[in-house]
């Protein structure tokens, strides 16, 4: 008995057999199979083995940011009474602006003053958690639900939480690299001291410079820039208020440069406080920060910028106090952080080599269509969907896909290669 006729759903072409002789596409009533080598079986096991680490790291990086939040609001018993005491004479709000270094335009330390404007940093972290919750925390669960159930590692996504989570683990590992380096080649990298300050003054300084700097370096050097470029090119509404304060996600050619700029002047401004060998890491910090703002807005760089400073807080805190609870959970989830960002330091390299490659407008090889027998009479053109270009998914066979972020990503298991 002849095999029915079928028509291809993928470019209707009618044909016998199990396959269609146009675009190679599996018959619908025929199970696509295909023999999986053994180099793609040990990168399906990896690849699943990723998802469950990838979800953990995610998990610890939720507990900590209970941890330093509880430290946030904890300390508003601790600055308040601090402020109201006066017992710092240096302790005052300094405001300043950056050219390149920091030049101070004034400062006060009335109580009345000084109380409102550190309120006012508690309520820009606490609407910047907000927003991520609102924006992205269904998105965060939905994602690391499917990666459990399917195995599938989610490491490009839009989510806030997640951005912020691993480019704060790559710049954990970055820095901590950095830093051994010079300890074995004997630099000497001291902190600026503290001792002359109390605890109150230095947990206020670590929450202004999460919100302050990211003002005085991102919003003046980044979106106001991108402001008047986006206003010369005519754009209203509401895109023109997402290149002032972030969340445009577009990354143009220029939009990279002012990055990169504004990180410089960034790493710069540390250097008066700290010394030459703090350039590198605040620079690098800069870079991120800039890519997070340009993505997401400046409520995301400010939580970015709070993790990492209120992470060093409460370690000094936590050890103080003696809450070696804490202390421990916090030394450990530095050792997952760091190890984890080593592989996202490997990823976001690869994404900043191909937004280099871009900017720099080097070619990309051109896909080789995939070949096929073709049939004599006319066959119906295909002039929506996908296309074909000889893609193989090594992780479930299909073969469409769409270009994303420089790489295939499969259109039936979203698998990027």
């Amino acid at each position: 008995m002849a095999p029915p006729v079928s028509q291809c759903i993928y470019c209707g072409t009618p044909f016998q057999g199990n396959y269609c002789p146009v675009c190679g596409q599996a018959a619908a009533y025929y199970p696509p199979y295909r023999e999986v080598s053994l180099h793609e079986s040990t990168g399906r096991t990896i690849h699943i083995l990723g998802s469950f680490v990838w979800v953990g790291v995610m998990i610890v990086f939720l507990v900590l940011l209970l941890v330093i939040s509880g430290y946030l609001f904890w300390g508003v018993g601790e600055v308040i009474p601090g402020i109201m005491g006066q017992e710092c004479s240096e302790c005052s709000v300094v405001v300043y602006v950056l050219a390149p270094v920091p030049i101070s335009l004034f400062s006060f330390s009335d109580p009345g003053g000084f109380i409102f404007y550190y309120l006012g940093l508690v309520a820009a972290v606490v609407v910047s958690f907000l927003l991520a919750i609102g924006l992205d925390g269904k998105k965060l669960v939905s994602d690391m639900a499917s990666s459990v159930r399917d195995g599938r590692l989610r490491l490009s996504t839009d989510t806030s939480w997640v951005m912020i989570g691993q480019l704060f683990c790559t710049y954990l590992f970055f820095s901590s690299a950095y830093l051994l380096f010079l300890w074995m080649v004997g630099v000497d990298t001291a902190s600026p001291s503290t001792e002359s300050y109390p605890q109150w003054y230095l947990l206020f300084e670590l929450l202004n410079a999460s919100v302050y700097e990211e003002i005085a370096t991102r919003l003046v050097f980044l979106g106001v820039p991108l402001f008047l470029i986006a206003l010369g090119f005519g754009v209203r509404g509401r895109p023109l208020l997402k290149e002032l304060l972030g969340g445009s996600g577009r990354m143009k050619s220029y939009t990279w440069v002012l990055i990169i700029a504004s990180a410089t002047i960034f790493g710069i401004a540390h250097i008066p406080s700290w010394d030459i060998y703090k350039l590198a890491p605040t620079l690098f910090a800069g870079l991120i920060l800039g890519y997070v703002y340009v993505k997401k807005g400046i409520w995301a760089s400010i939580l970015f910028h709070f993790v990492v400073d209120y992470f060093a807080a409460s370690v000094i805190v936590s050890s103080e106090a003696g809450h070696m609870g804490v202390v421990i959970f916090l030394l450990l989830a530095f050792v997952v952080f760091t190890i984890a960002g080593f592989l996202f330091f490997m990823y976001y390299s690869k994404k900043a080599l191909d937004a280099l490659g871009a900017f720099f407008r080097l070619q990309k090889p051109v896909p080789v269509p995939a070949g096929g027998v073709q049939m004599a009479g006319e066959v119906p053109l295909q002039t929506a969907g996908p296309q074909q270009f000889g893609f193989v998914c090594s992780q479930c066979g299909f073969q469409e896909a769409r270009y994303f972020e420089g790489r295939f990503q499969c259109l039936r298991c979203g698998y990027l290669q």
